[in-house]
Formats: structure tokens, C-alpha cells, sequence
């Protein structure tokens, strides 16, 4: 039997309307992953800063009592880091810079252990303030760059001006030294010699305190 006409009529509206179907939902296809990607459905996550990476490159604080990393320390006429020249004895037991010995013979006030190799700190017997800091190690630079181990020539050359050699009465003798003095208080530097006469001896320690012609290295427990 031959295909009635209205058959094929109908056929051929279906294929006719397949295309605009396909368009239609093509569309509503795209329009919507538009939208998704819009909320983030097909973002990649966004890269977060490492706060593991941040922490571990932090500079390490020094002990208790500082905010200021000891390898920034310098001897300067107010002190050396957080350690100010006149500060009572007290406010630097309570900050953790001074610890009182508990064995020995010596009942001065000493720096904490891990600095006791580099420094030494001691207070006037009536007023109980900072008198005298002694820098015992190369580990402390002066405010100039002088530490240690500083040739008398280059000495010379980082306070150029200001410094001299100065004979103090040690005992019954007199003894050479590198000072600068600021107002009332001087900064010596200890040779093994007379700088004087040789500009190549290096310093052996520094210290910081109240100009005297006199000095006692003994008087340090």
C-alpha cells in the first residue's frame, strides 16, 4: 500500500523542526555552563600564600625581654641591644638580662647563660644601676663596626677624630687604652699592648661605662 500522503507531510515537519531543536538546546547548554563558571563551579581554587613559607623565613627573636634578634645587637653609649647602660638592676632581673648566681663565690649579678661567654654587666654598689657593660666576644660589633679582634689601625679609622690612647692608673702601674669619650661616659678598648706602638695589636674587649683615669680589671667577679 502506498504511504498516505499526510504520513509523509508529518515526516517531513519533524525534520524540519530537529535543527531548531538542536539550536535551542545547544544554547541553553552554553548559556548555563556560563552561569556555572560564573559561580565558581569550574574555576580552578584560587592559590592560597603558604603560611608555613611565611613562618619558617621570620627572623628568630633573642631571649626573654627583647623584641630585637641579638644578632643586631651593637655597643652603642646607650647600651648594647635591649640592655641599657643605667637601667636598674631589678627591671633587668624581671626581663630575664640578669640572673643572680646561686653557687659560688661570686654574688655579683651575671647575664644569662647563653650570653655570659660575651658579656659582662655590673651595677653600682649604692644606686643598684647598670654601670658597666664589658663585651668579651667578637659576637657584638660596636655602633662604628668595632668588636673584637678590630685592629688598632682600623680603630682608628672607624672613629676617626675621636678616639685616643689614653695611660690609666691600674694599680700602681699605667696601662694604654683605645677611648671615645661621649659627655660623661667613655668607651675603652683593651689591647694587649700599647696601640700606640703598634697598630696592628686587635682588641680584646670593649667596654662602656663612667669616664675614670683609674681602672680595676680585677674589680669584675
Amino acid at each position: 500500500m502506498a504511504p498516505h500522503r499526510g504520513d509523509a507531510t508529518e515526516a517531513d515537519s519533524r525534520r524540519e523542526r530537529w535543527p531548531i531543536v538542536l539550536v535551542v538546546v545547544t544554547a541553553v547548554a552554553v548559556v548555563g555552563a556560563m552561569l556555572w563558571w560564573q559561580a565558581g563551579f569550574f574555576r580552578p581554587a584560587a592559590t592560597q600564600p603558604s603560611t608555613t613559607a611565611a613562618a619558617s623565613t621570620g627572623t628568630a627573636t633573642s631571649a626573654p625581654g627583647s623584641t630585637a634578634p641579638e644578632s643586631t645587637w651593637q655597643l652603642g653609649f646607650d647600651g648594647l641591644g635591649p640592655i641599657k647602660w643605667g637601667a636598674p638592676r631589678q627591671e633587668l632581673l624581671q626581663a630575664g638580662w640578669v640572673n643572680m648566681p646561686t653557687t659560688g663565690p661570686c654574688t655579683a649579678p651575671e647575664p644569662p647563660e647563653h650570653l655570659r661567654h660575651d658579656i659582662g654587666l655590673f651595677f653600682h654598689q649604692d644606686t643598684d644601676r647598670l654601670e658597666l657593660i664589658s663585651v668579651k666576644s667578637s659576637r657584638f660589633p660596636t655602633d662604628k663596626g668595632a668588636r673584637v679582634g678590630t685592629t688598632w689601625a682600623q680603630l682608628t679609622n672607624l672613629y676617626s677624630g675621636t678616639l685616643t690612647v689614653e695611660y690609666k692608673t691600674v694599680g700602681q702601674s699605667s696601662m694604654p687604652y683605645g677611648v671615645v669619650r661621649r659627655g660623661d661616659l667613655e668607651m675603652m678598648f683593651l689591647f694587649s699592648g700599647d696601640p700606640a706602638s703598634d697598630d696592628h695589636l686587635q682588641v680584646e674587649s670593649i667596654i662602656l661605662r663612667n669616664y675614670s683615669p683609674e681602672f680595676s680589671p680585677g674589680d669584675a667577679c
